[in-house]
C-alpha cells in the first residue's frame, strides 16, 4: 500500500513525525429500520472500528419516509456515535424490483447527492450482523459478496442469500449496480456488453449450482454480471470462503 506522507520536524526532539493519508469508505445502510438497535453494535465492532486506523467512513442511511420521529432520532444517534453519519435519506423505488434491486436503487439515490470518489463503497441492510471482523485491506481490487450462512434453493447466481451486503473496491459496486439493475428491469442483456460476453464464453468464476438455461434466466444474467466485473480487473469473491457470513436479525 502506498501512502502520502506529511513530514513534520521538531527541533526540540530532533525526530521525524508523519501522518498517513487514510483511504475512504462510503457506507450505505439501506432498508427498513426493524431491528437496527440489535445489529448496530455488531457492525461497528466487526466493520467500522477495526478499520478506522486506515479508513475514514462516511455513512448514509436510506430508509422509508414514514418512520416516527423517535425512530429517526434513535437512528441518527446510534449511527452517528463516531460522528460519521452524513445524512438520513428517504428512498424511492420505481417499478417492481427484486430485493437486491431495491437496495441498488437506494444506492443510486445516494450517488445523486454525494459525488465524491471513495476507495470502497459498501451497501448493506440495516438488519444484519456479521459473524466476524471484516478487514477491508484484504479486499483491495475485489468485489466482495457477503453471503448468508444457510443453503437455499439456487437462484440468480448462488445457493445462499447474496443480497445482504456488498463491498466494492473503487467502481466495482457501481459496475454491479449498473448492470444488475438494468437486467432486473429489462430481463435482457445490456447491448453494450452483449457482444463482449458472447465472445468470452469461459467465465472466471464457478456458476455455483446454477445451470445456464437460456439467455433470460436470472442465473444466466448474474453469471454474466460477475464475469464482466472480473473482466474489469476486479476479483469477485464470496465471503463464505473467508468464513465470513451475515445473518438477518428479525
Amino acid at each position: 500500500m502506498s501512502y502520502s506522507l506529511i513530514y513534520e520536524y521538531s527541533n526540540f526532539y530532533d525526530i521525524e513525525k508523519y501522518t498517513e493519508t487514510k483511504k475512504t469508505v462510503l457506507l450505505i445502510f439501506a432498508g427498513l429500520p426493524r431491528t437496527f438497535s440489535k445489529t448496530i453494535d455488531n457492525i461497528f465492532d466487526n466493520l467500522i472500528k477495526p478499520n478506522m486506523d486506515s479508513y475514514i467512513f462516511t455513512i448514509y442511511i436510506s430508509t422509508e419516509s414514514d418512520i416516527p420521529k423517535e425512530t429517526y432520532d434513535q437512528l441518527y444517534n446510534k449511527y452517528n456515535q463516531l460522528n460519521q453519519l452524513k445524512k438520513i435519506v428517504y428512498y424511492h423505488c420505481e417499478g417492481k424490483l427484486w430485493g437486491g434491486g431495491r437496495q441498488l436503487q437506494r444506492y443510486n439515490d445516494i450517488l445523486e447527492i454525494d459525488k465524491n470518489i471513495y476507495d470502497f463503497t459498501i451497501l448493506m441492510r440495516l438488519d444484519i450482523i456479521l459473524n466476524k471482523v471484516i478487514d477491508l485491506n484484504n479486499y483491495i481490487n475485489k468485489f466482495l459478496i457477503v453471503t448468508g450462512p444457510h443453503l437455499i434453493p439456487p437462484h440468480w447466481l448462488h445457493n445462499k442469500d447474496h443480497d445482504y451486503m456488498w463491498i466494492g473496491y473503487k467502481n466495482s459496486l457501481y459496475i454491479f449496480y449498473s448492470l444488475s439493475l438494468e437486467l432486473s428491469k429489462k430481463n435482457d442483456i445490456l447491448l453494450d456488453f452483449k457482444n463482449f460476453i458472447s465472445n468470452n464464453k469461459n467465465c472466471g468464476i464457478e456458476p455455483y449450482n446454477i445451470g445456464l438455461k437460456g439467455n433470460n434466466t436470472p442465473g444466466y444474467h448474474g453469471f454474466k454480471v460477475m464475469n464482466y466485473i472480473q473482466k474489469c480487473n476486479y476479483t469477485v469473491k464470496l465471503s463464505e470462503y473467508d468464513n465470513i457470513t451475515a445473518t438477518i436479525i428479525r
